[in-house]
């Protein structure tokens, strides 16, 4: 069985909005929200169409080095599970066929 080739076409949109804030209106609760439309061709054929949402909440932390940071780390975990659920999807569509 040869290896078979995929074109993939996504666009992302990432969202940061304050869930909750302190008295003082300081925020204390972020949620990230990524939202992913991808389509799968092969030999220019459409094959795949989906939408993947990924979402996360989390506390501030006051340090702005660390809260960016953990933010990052928080976007390549989203990242990492929805290529996963991409690859699971084209894994699906290749024991169907």
């Amino acid at each position: 069985e040869g290896d078979r080739k995929y074109n993939i076409y996504f666009k992302t949109v990432k969202n940061k909005q304050i869930v909750s804030s302190d008295i003082q209106g300081d925020p204390k609760i972020f949620k990230i929200k990524v939202n992913l439309e991808y389509e799968l061709f092969n030999n220019d054929e459409k094959i795949l169409e989906d939408t993947i949402i990924k979402q996360i909440s989390y506390n501030s932390i006051d340090d702005k080095y660390e809260l960016s940071q953990y933010e990052n780390n928080i976007l390549k975990n989203l990242s990492k599970n929805i290529s996963d659920e991409i690859l699971f999807s084209i894994k699906l569509l290749e024991n169907d066929n």
